[in-house]
């Protein structure tokens, strides 16, 4: 081969790399403020293929196989309860709804939630909940810290949450159900992760109800296999 064709060749060859890159950043640049450059480029180089759920992985249980009941509750301390009285059966109620569409047997969550309100939002222990309800798994929403805004400021909306995931098992043992732990895992999330919503730009309400449905979005994904891209925020 000539030298003047082998120059040509290696140009082209340049000139393609240099083109897909140009497209690769492209695409990672366009996503928006929250959003995993390292899922959206996996996407596009891999596809987009389904993977285990931490539950899955970690206690080799599929709980969409529709062989398991499922019951959730959700914890929150005086302090958030303060300002979101009722975020304790919203989540309860989200997740569950989340998991159910997934095809997890979820205990009916108009049940859990007419004996935690009975309760006033409150129970000892979980194996208090074994007891009153015939489920398989309890999973347990526990929340540390919910705020809706940029830590001192009024007028810039950042939503911070962070607690644990529980899931317990429930077993009879002696005529008794007791609940047995089998799973937890810590979490947290921000959003937007990069820069805050201006206040004046949207309801406080708007934005509440956005971040509440993030945070049931990312528990609910703790349990079931999900496509890589679902976990873009």
């Amino acid at each position: 081969m000539r030298h003047s064709q082998r120059l040509a060749l290696k140009t082209v060859g340049r000139s393609r790399r240099a083109v897909s890159l140009v497209v690769t950043a492209a695409v990672l640049l366009s996503c928006g403020s929250g959003c995993s450059l390292f899922v959206m480029a996996g996407k596009m180089f891999f596809g987009d293929p389904t993977i285990p759920s931490h539950f899955h992985r970690m206690v080799g249980i599929d709980l969409t196989d529709g062989e398991h009941s499922v019951l959730v509750v959700t914890t929150t301390p005086e302090a958030i309860k303060r300002d979101a009285p009722a975020i304790d059966l919203d989540i309860t109620e989200r997740v569950s709804r989340r998991l159910k569409n997934k095809g997890v047997d979820l205990f009916p969550s108009g049940e859990v939630l007419t004996w935690l309100d009975d309760r006033g939002g409150r129970w000892d222990d979980v194996d208090e909940i074994a007891r009153a309800f015939e489920t398989d798994y309890i999973v347990h929403c526990d929340l540390r810290e919910l705020t809706f805004y940029e830590e001192n400021s009024s007028d810039l909306y950042r939503g911070k949450v962070n607690g644990s995931i529980y899931c317990y098992e429930v077993a009879e043992e002696n005529g008794v159900y007791l609940a047995q732990r089998v799973f937890n895992v810590e979490f947290d999330s921000t959003y937007p992760s990069h820069r805050p919503k201006l206040a004046h730009q949207m309801s406080e309400r708007i934005f509440r109800e956005e971040f509440v449905d993030r945070v049931c979005k990312q528990v609910a994904l703790t349990f079931y296999d999900h496509k890589l891209s679902e976990e873009i925020d």
